[in-house]
């Protein structure tokens, strides 16, 4: 079994995994909606109080810098949290017990001074590649692009140091480099096929969303209803391809950090390290 075969059936079995605990799914869910109040608390007294003597030329001032900042440390923190949250769940999952929102939380609590400060490094370091990418023109819009993959690959694991290790970001950034670089094949491919599953899933949804827009004027039931559908079940998708990435990325965590993991083929997983190590002996000599 090559490598892609075997990060679709890890990923198959993630799905597993959400069919015999669907409380997982809540995580996302409450993502988004705390997401959306956290930032709008922000945005909305912000834009009351610095749109109406805005130009066009203080879009970039400190003012709406701040404000972008803060938002964005908003959204950070609270997806964070609730990672976390569906992470520690995921855990338990893979041993068959149920789990519950509620329960996630309480485990996302015991890591709240750990997880803001998380999301505040990892805020200032996306304003940093942003500005990067604003200033810099070209040469700077290709240094933030390799800033910000470095970035993301380095903190790849984040999340599950954050949820099953007492370290703070510092140290959280560390374990995540050393897993990453134990498991880079099945994280990369984990990470790409599950982008290219929910690519492949949406197609049929943007086209049943195309077709609604087309027969909305002659039809207004019919184009509303298909364009209902189509969001609804694309939003099913979005909700299942983050529950479902995460619980991935908790396997491969656990398996590198103990050698092995309960609710996963151990063959899977096993072949996938022992081709690594095969690997970096045929290059190492």
């Amino acid at each position: 079994m090559n490598r892609f075969q075997r990060s679709f059936r890890l990923l198959s079995q993630s799905l597993a995994i959400i069919r015999r605990d669907r409380s997982l799914l809540w995580f996302p869910v409450l993502s988004a909606a705390f997401t959306l109040i956290a930032v709008a608390v922000v945005l909305v007294p912000s834009a009351v109080l610095l749109l109406p003597g805005a130009t066009a030329d203080s879009a970039h001032s400190w003012p709406m810098l701040v404000v972008a900042g803060v938002a964005g440390y908003a959204a950070t923190a609270v997806a964070t949290y609730f990672n976390v949250a569906l992470v520690s769940c995921a855990a338990r999952s893979f041993h068959g017990e149920d789990t519950s929102a509620g329960e996630g939380m309480r485990a996302a609590n015991a890591r709240l001074g750990s997880i803001l400060l998380w999301a505040l490094i990892a805020s200032l370091v996306g304003l940093v590649i942003r500005s990067v990418e604003q200033r810099a023109g070209l040469v700077g819009s290709i240094v933030a692009r390799l800033l910000g993959a470095g970035w993301a690959i380095a903190t790849y694991f984040v999340i599950p140091v954050l949820a099953f290790e007492q370290v703070g970001p510092a140290d959280a950034v560390r374990r995540s480099v050393a897993t990453v670089r134990r498991s880079w094949g099945e994280s990369l491919i984990g990470n790409v096929g599950l982008g290219i599953a929910t690519f492949l899933l949406a197609l049929p949804l943007v086209g049943v969303g195309l077709l609604g827009a087309a027969v909305v004027g002659a039809s207004p039931a019919a184009g509303v209803g298909l364009l209902v559908v189509a969001a609804g079940l694309g939003v099913v998708l979005l909700v299942v391809s983050s529950a479902m990435g995460q619980i991935y990325k908790t396997a491969v965590y656990l398996y590198a950090d103990t050698g092995e993991i309960v609710g996963y083929s151990s063959e899977l997983l096993e072949g996938a390290f022992r081709d690594k190590r095969q690997s970096r002996r045929r290059f190492f000599g």
